[in-house]
């Protein structure tokens, strides 16, 4: 669809353009006017005379700034002081006569000690000695056999009351002997047995005399004997000691037991 296109006059197709200081006319539409453009003027920037010689222009620099700024942080009421920086201890000279140890080079690098090796050595038992029962390990039925009742070690024994048990049902007491132990150097004893029935138990007082200051040592205090009368195990035992020195002090003794096998 092709409208008529009004074409406006020259003296309306027309605008102002140009500079504050050279206005001037102009076609809006130059295609559409018949008249001839006047050519608009040039213009011309006045030259500067030669004897003027423009001066290079001057940098003027800041002051410089110094590196050291201080920093001011406003202080509370509630912020404590500044503690001043604490003082180094002073070096207090040596006294007269101190003399610094040397260590020389030699004591560095000496060789270790050599170990010297103790000769070895039994330690005696603790206590005041011990109690062992002697006798055969193995018997047959109607055999007779003796048990000793041996003291080791033993450390001023004065007197030596004790029970010897035994199984009734194996063997048969049939005597009790006394030793010769608190009787070295002629002392007297006292000597007394009590067998318990149906216990298979015999109750033994054994003691020095008057005027005994005891004995120390090794050796049979009293041996017992007993038959056979049946097969089986047993074992023949000490307790109940009660075993002390002259000031009636009780000893410390430690009894070994005496198995026995019956075929």
């Amino acid at each position: 669809i092709v409208q008529n296109i009004v074409v406006p006059a020259a003296g309306i197709g027309t605008l102002w353009s140009g500079g504050e200081d050279d206005l001037k006319a102009g076609p809006v539409f130059g295609a559409y006017t018949s008249y001839e453009e006047e050519p608009l003027p040039i213009p011309v920037r006045p030259a500067k005379e030669t004897s003027e010689v423009e001066a290079a222009p001057v940098l003027i620099l800041p002051p410089p700034i110094s590196k050291e700024v201080p920093v001011i942080i406003p202080q509370s009421e509630e912020t404590p002081a500044a503690v001043p920086p604490l003082e180094p201890a002073p070096v207090l000279p040596e006294a007269a006569g101190t003399i610094s140890p040397v260590v020389s080079e030699e004591a560095i690098t000496a060789p270790p000690a050599e170990l010297i090796q103790l000769p070895s050595f039994e330690i005696p038992p603790a206590g005041d000695g011990s109690l062992l029962l002697f006798g055969p390990s193995q018997i047959s039925v109607g055999d007779v056999i003796n048990v000793a009742i041996s003291g080791q070690e033993l450390n001023g024994l004065f007197s030596a009351p004790l029970f010897v048990t035994y199984d009734q049902n194996l063997f048969d007491l049939l005597s009790v002997a006394e030793g010769d132990f608190l009787s070295r150097e002629g002392k007297t004893t006292v000597f007394s047995t009590n067998p318990i029935p149906g216990k298979g138990e015999l109750m033994i007082g054994y003691k020095q005399g008057v005027g005994g200051s005891g004995v120390s040592g090794d050796g049979t205090l009293f041996t017992v004997t007993f038959r056979a009368k049946a097969p089986g195990t047993a074992a023949f035992s000490v307790d109940r000691l009660n075993l002390r020195n002259a000031a009636g002090q009780r000893l410390k003794i430690v009894a070994t037991p005496l198995a026995v096998e019956v075929k």
